[in-house]
């Protein structure tokens, strides 16, 4: 990895680049606002500078939005005013007092946090929302599986676990197991499907080859658009 810059009208972007056996270029901006790039091995810097240009509105606009909510104190991440992802999308979040019945439900395009403490809490309200997470997980997650597992028959018995994982979105385990991270709740169902069809060609084909990606083009004709959407939009962790 390698410390670049680039000057994209009158801003100049400092970012790493990451050269590695890969077939597509793609873009990351961490919520801490630092630009990486990764690349195909033997991309010369102007083909890649040139990919970075084309992608110039969209970084501008995702560090806007980190400049955007990193405005909001992390402590408080579960106040009224802040907002929560959920299925690709950002949600403004509502926090009411009731006196019984604690839950978080979506309703009218807001993300509302029902507690019986105080509103401020943001430790018990920040609670309520992973409880919250995990039964969209469990629910947005298998229903997913049971839709891609059917499209391949012959893989018996297929199982479906769901782990944190620092640097990846899914994985396949020899037993027949596909592994999703958590995190991929706050993704589109779109980018589920995609994690999900990648994994499961890994049953067939352990390493990225070629009858890999003949495989993931016949499940999924579209699935470098929806991973370079996910890459970009998304960072796992």
């Amino acid at each position: 990895m390698s410390d670049k810059q680039i000057t994209i009208g009158q801003t100049v972007y400092h970012y790493k680049l990451l050269l590695s056996e890969r077939k597509t270029a793609t873009i990351y901006v961490s919520n801490d606002a630092k630009i990486t790039v990764k690349a195909p091995l033997h991309v010369n810097i102007g083909r890649i500078e040139a990919f970075i240009r084309r992608k110039g509105k969209w970084i501008a606009e995702q560090l806007e939005e980190v400049k955007k909510y990193r405005q909001i104190p992390e402590r408080k991440r579960y106040l009224s005013g802040s907002s929560l992802l959920y299925l690709g999308r950002q949600y403004k979040v509502v926090v009411k007092s009731v006196p019984e019945n604690e839950n978080v439900q979506l309703l009218k395009n807001q993300i509302f946090i029902f507690t019986k403490q105080d509103v401020r809490d943001d430790v018990h309200n920040g609670s309520l929302v992973k409880i919250w997470y995990g039964k969209q997980q469990n629910r947005v997650f298998r229903e997913r599986f049971k839709l891609i597992s059917a499209q391949f028959p012959d893989f018996e018995k297929p199982k479906l676990a769901v782990t944190k994982m620092k640097n990846r979105w899914g994985c396949y385990r020899v037993n027949g197991t596909v592994v999703l991270n958590p995190d991929l709740i706050k993704t589109s169902k779109q980018c589920i499907d995609y994690v999900l069809y990648h994994e499961f060609c890994h049953h067939y084909f352990k390493k990225h080859n070629a009858d890999f990606y003949k495989m993931l083009d016949e499940k999924m004709p579209d699935w470098k658009k929806v991973k370079e959407k996910l890459e970009m939009r998304f960072t796992s962790g």
